[in-house]
């Protein structure tokens, strides 16, 4: 039968398309996780820069603040 046989073509034909269109957006979807997954990397690494950057400044002043008469009198008092 001519007509089954066109049916079922064109039965094929729609499911490959969809089959395509399902594969290419799975595509575009990991492709778009990898670039989101890029991005969240370079803000990390550059937080993790201004924190390091942060934590250098402030045990600077920390140590500058205590000065060294803090540490002089170390071990010198009797409980």
């Amino acid at each position: 039968c001519a007509h089954e046989a066109d049916s079922e073509a064109n039965w094929a034909r729609y499911n490959a398309e969809v089959v395509t269109k399902m594969s290419d957006a799975e595509e575009a979807k990991q492709r778009m996780i990898a670039e989101e997954n890029h991005v969240q990397r370079e803000i990390l690494t550059q937080q993790k820069e201004e924190l390091d950057n942060r934590k250098a400044e402030i045990k600077k002043e920390g140590i500058a603040e205590i000065g060294s008469e803090f540490f002089t009198r170390f071990g010198q008092s009797c409980r």
